[in-house]
């Protein structure tokens, strides 16, 4: 007869009984497994007792016993106690029904809905979302999302993401307050530029001033507390929170979500910023995911770095289960082979829970201009350009000619940041000095002239600019301008203010009106808030704003008041530079329709210092757009893998250069 164990469970223990020898013998995988596993363990001839809270977890429970299974003998039967089998049954019946409800999300985003519920939802968004009509495809994720309460929305920037959580939330809230769907609170964890969008966005949905709370420094630390703990009766309809602030309120969200008569909706915007696996951020928001009614993530660039940022985005909307099937460092591996057929299973694995709008969907319209603008350069730049050229030429050293690779870049784009101890790009241009101090390439003379430029100066670039900036004003048409070093987007707002033009910068340091020596997230965010409407005006306004696109190339949108985007600076990643694209191309609907609005980029590079030789800035260009148009194709996909590697694109574009100078000089 074929040997027996019985498993029985008492709430988080179990207990093996039956022929315990089968299982404890030398070398038992069984036995090695048990014991590695779980500290609380008793063993004996007998019996094997287990505790573990993991077995309160249904699922978790399923697992240990198909796993024993798998370790013991093929012919010893496993029997379960009353107990043990209704909770593997009712497991069961929990998979069999998370299964067809999968199987009916996925169905929605493939258009095979019942028309009839749909037909319903639309006509209980007419009575709830009353100022906003939306298109078919938003209708459709607002639906998807509703159905299944827990969902990321991985739609490009500009398809309308958040309308699409309004019309979804005010669904549920519609519902009776017994409906397990029901939801009546609202929390948006996002970055601090993503709270007035989503102000404005509301009521420009619901026709009236959402009634919202700005869980950071902004709001006295005691009115932060009670608007979560219900000391105090109010009728907030909107919590809005940074990702960095949660740390000081971790407890009193959790608390707020666990409480019975809030029925939460937690929308993570930007979510990439918590993909770390081990991140802070990413660790607090997890922490408040089991307490949850309703769970959206929204990111337009869900695997920034690789389909491991995969991970905590799917852990956040179902936190007891294992959507992906893939582990983190499996998912790692996956990059460097994005069109395998495991890949196609992990999307496979995920689409029942995620929508994606693309930007071959938006039907926005056609770009009217997007070129380059050339312009001369200088003597003084030039000098200093082809010294510097000179020197990388005659250098054997990779790292030196990485280090003289920023100094090119900086001497055409503005030679005053050749005497900065920082390069000041946002990162984007690695700092990295060569074993050649710039005063011995250029000279004493020439190092001098530099050293001695005052903040009144400006490079030739920045006159182009102005140029162009003032006749686009006389027309009255407003402006954003992108660059990356901050001395130069000073530089470039002195210029134009110095000549009567009306507008301002939106940087890491924008300060509040009244200057302080230090100040907070808030205090920076209120400054930008108030450059930004004022830029939105339509009348008496600014006309025109500089900043960069790591910080206003997310959240914020320009298209209903501006048409022309000016590119002074430029670095080799594709991503921001989607992104601050994308600022004044948007979904712009009218009566339900795709408004038809002009669009027009400029790109700002020098005319040849040398003949026949790519100046770095162009360089810099053409390689950036090959790698947008590739993005561009790429971003079509279900989760478009959008990594860069741009470590040898600074060697490989300071060779070409040199290669071309050599050929110039033979």
């Amino acid at each position: 007869m074929p040997s027996k164990l019985t498993l029985e469970l008492n709430d988080n223990e179990i207990i093996i009984r039956g022929n315990i020898s089968e299982i404890l013998g030398q070398g038992s995988f069984a036995k090695n497994w048990i014991i590695n596993k779980y500290k609380n363990h008793n063993i004996s001839n007998d019996v094997i007792k287990i505790t573990d809270n993991s077995f309160l977890d249904k699922n978790l429970l399923n697992k240990f016993k198909n796993d024993l299974k798998g370790l013991v003998d093929s012919d010893i039967e496993i029997f379960l106690d009353d107990e043990f089998k209704l909770k593997i049954d009712f497991f069961k019946k929990e998979e069999e029904k998370f299964f067809e409800f999968s199987r009916q999300a996925l169905q929605i985003w493939n258009d095979k809905y019942d028309t009839e519920q749909f037909r319903d939802y639309s006509e209980i968004l007419l009575k709830t979302l009353k100022n906003r009509k939306l298109y078919k495809l938003q209708l459709l994720s607002s639906y998807h999302l509703s159905f299944s309460q827990n969902a990321c929305n991985f739609s490009v920037p500009g398809a309308g993401k958040t309308s699409i959580v309004y019309a979804s939330y005010s669904y549920l809230n519609y519902l009776p307050y017994e409906n397990p769907k029901h939801v009546n609170k609202l929390i948006v964890i996002g970055p601090p530029s993503s709270f007035k969008p989503w102000e404005d966005e509301y009521e420009e949905c619901f026709g009236t001033k959402a009634k919202s709370i700005r869980l950071n420094s902004e709001t006295d630390i005691n009115e932060r507390i009670n608007s979560l703990s219900g000391d105090l009766v109010n009728n907030y309809n909107l919590y809005l929170i940074t990702y960095q602030s949660i740390q000081t309120l971790i407890e009193n969200l959790i608390s707020f979500c666990k409480s019975l008569n809030n029925k939460v909706m937690l929308v993570c915007d930007e979510a990439h910023k918590i993909k770390s696996l081990d991140g802070t951020w990413s660790e607090n928001v997890l922490r408040l995911s089991p307490y949850l009614k309703s769970r959206v993530i929204l990111t337009g660039t869900p695997i920034p770095n690789g389909y491991q940022d995969l991970v905590n985005l799917f852990r956040f909307i179902y936190p007891r289960r294992d959507i992906l099937k893939f582990r983190p460092e499996y998912l790692k591996r996956l990059n460097n082979s994005p069109y395998s057929t495991e890949v196609q299973s992990l999307i496979n694995n995920i689409k029942p829970y995620f929508i994606r709008i693309k930007k071959s969907d938006l039907n926005l319209p056609n770009i009217t201009r997007d070129d380059i603008d050339n312009y001369y350069i200088d003597d003084f730049e030039k000098t200093i350009y082809i010294k510097l050229l000179e020197a990388s030429e005659s250098e054997s050293s990779d790292i030196n000619r990485k280090g003289l690779h920023l100094r090119l870049v900086q001497s055409i784009y503005n030679p005053a940041l050749l005497v900065s101890k920082f390069s000041d790009s946002h990162g984007f241009f690695e700092y990295s000095d060569s074993q050649y101090n710039v005063k011995d390439i250029l000279g004493e003379k020439l190092f001098n002239k530099i050293e001695n430029l005052d903040e009144r100066y400006n490079p030739s670039r920045h006159f182009a600019v102005f140029d162009l900036v003032s006749k686009l004003i006389d027309k009255g048409e407003k402006v954003v301008i992108w660059g990356y070093f901050v001395d130069s987007i000073k530089r470039l707002h002195r210029l134009l203010k110095s000549n009567g033009l009306k507008g301002d910068i939106v940087i890491g340091e924008t300060k509040k009106e009244s200057v302080k020596k230090e100040k907070t997230e808030y205090e920076t965010e209120m400054s930008r808030e108030k450059i930004i409407e004022d830029f939105k005006k339509e009348k008496n306004g600014l006309d025109y704003i500089i900043t960069n696109p790591i910080v206003l190339g997310e959240s914020i949108s320009l298209h209903k008041t501006c048409h022309h985007s000016i590119y002074f600076e430029l670095s080799y990643s594709a991503a921001p530079y989607i992104q601050s694209r994308d600022r004044i191309h948007r979904v712009w609907l009218e009566n339900g329709k795709q408004k038809d609005y002009k669009t027009n980029y400029y790109h700002l590079i020098a005319k040849p210092v040398i003949d026949g030789v790519t100046n770095i800035d162009e360089e810099i260009y053409n390689i950036l757009r090959r790698k947008w148009k590739r993005m561009l194709d790429i971003i079509e996909h279900d989760i478009p893998l959008l990594t860069e590697k741009e470590e040898d694109e600074r060697l490989n574009t300071i060779n070409k250069i040199i290669d071309e100078y050599r050929k110039f000089r033979h």
